[in-house]
């Protein structure tokens, strides 16, 4: 059995001012059926965010009407799991007829309890694909009348719920946080999702032989090699440019007992994303030299504020050597005002961070002294934070409040 695995399609996402839909999404979808044909997939796995939004464009849904009205015409059947952007309902809609014509969604998780699931065959017997959306303690408490709060034993419960048949292949598709040992996966930069939030260990998927995650953008196993993230198709993020391909997983299983074999099939994209970080005149020469082609480009300018006219000539060389300027940055802001924070901390003193608590205490208070349970849960809280000390915590305030002004350039 040979099945394509993608996430996080997001059709109709916009990037900047720009709409993916347009151009870049419609492409790549063309060059994902040729990917299906070169490959001779037997099955296509969506593992959510089909869409970006709940309520979706009339051109996202024309888009994956187009994409699963091709796969079918091929006779590739289509797995696709509701992620936590999508309208599970929406998204399920006519699933029962769809399904009929090879094409399986699964939106909402009955009141059942009852995953979804699918069976193909090969020449080894049975595969079995569970598509489970993306699901929360408080969906699972309603199905099976628990009272769970955190996502990992809700979801530990919800699959000891099903009648899993062991002694044939199965395979999971989920959207979910899947973490190692409390550690979260790499993201790849343009996911909403909290920090800490939702959090499921991979040995919940242990025996599957194999899992397909959709949630996370960047590619990567979780654990072993046969539970991944197949990352977003392209790169939705700035942030996700550090990435040197992405594109499709390519699984190949076996007969059961055997390992599942995974390669990453890269797709080119039609606009490469790129960050510049130099100086305006380094900047500037690079666009002109022609050095790059049909380009998102995000510049971070290190040497100076960013201003009006700077900001239009970026923009014009651009467009001159056949780019796109989507965002531009000032490097040089951040870090005078990092110096600026760091001379303003520095001119505290020596003394440690519970005597300046005293000090401003004392200050809001009349000249009263903190008692010593006050002065026991500051030196608490610090010890946790790692900032024994005014300069440990001047990092901490200079990281973070370089991280805000980041946002806001």
């Amino acid at each position: 059995m040979r099945f394509l695995h993608i996430a996080d399609l997001h059709f109709g996402k916009y990037m900047n001012e720009v709409a993916l839909v347009k151009e870049d999404q419609p492409y790549w979808k063309n060059e994902f059926i040729k990917t299906v044909r070169e490959t001779k997939a037997d099955a296509v796995v969506i593992a959510g965010d089909v869409y970006d939004r709940s309520t979706p464009s009339s051109e996202a849904v024309a888009l994956l009407d187009e994409f699963i009205t091709e796969l079918a015409e091929m006779n590739v059947p289509v797995l696709i799991a509701a992620g936590n952007h999508d309208s599970g309902q929406k998204l399920g809609f006519a699933s029962s007829i769809l399904s009929r014509n090879g094409v399986h969604i699964s939106g909402v998780i009955p009141g059942n309890g009852i995953i979804s699931h699918v069976t193909l065959r090969d020449e080894y017997g049975d595969v079995v694909f569970w598509l489970m959306p993306y699901i929360f303690p408080a969906l699972v408490n309603d199905m099976l009348g628990t009272d769970f709060r955190d996502y990992d034993t809700a979801c530990r419960e919800l699959l000891k719920h099903q009648n899993i048949d062991t002694s044939v292949r199965n395979v999971m598709v989920a959207h979910q946080n899947v973490t190692r040992g409390g550690i979260e996966a790499e993201r790849g930069g343009s996911e909403t999702m909290v920090a800490g939030v939702g959090g499921i260990d991979y040995s919940a998927f242990e025996d599957f032989e194999y899992t397909a995650l959709g949630h996370i953008h960047a590619a990567q196993q979780v654990g072993p090699p046969n539970i991944r993230y197949a990352g977003s198709p392209f790169c939705y993020h700035f942030d996700e440019a550090k990435y040197s391909e992405k594109g499709p997983v390519l699984v190949e299983l076996g007969a059961k007992g055997g390992k599942a074999s995974t390669e990453i099939i890269p797709i080119r994209p039609l606009h490469k994303v790129r960050v510049l970080e130099d100086t305006y005149k380094n900047i500037i020469n690079e666009l002109v030299s022609g050095k790059y082609k049909n380009e998102y480009l995000k510049a971070k300018i290190t040497d100076c504020k960013v201003r009006p006219d700077l900001a239009k000539e970026l923009r014009t060389a651009a467009e001159a050597s056949g780019n796109r300027m989507l965002e531009i940055t000032g490097i040089y802001e951040l870090k005078r005002n990092e110096e600026n924070l760091r001379d303003s901390i520095a001119c505290m003193g020596g003394k440690s961070v519970t005597e300046h608590f005293a000090d401003f205490y004392a200050l809001m208070k009349d000249g009263a002294q903190p008692d010593e349970k006050e002065l026991e849960l500051i030196d608490h809280v610090s010890e946790l934070l790692g900032i024994d000390d005014i300069d440990a915590a001047a990092d901490r305030i200079i990281e973070y409040s370089v991280k805000q002004e980041g946002r806001n350039v």
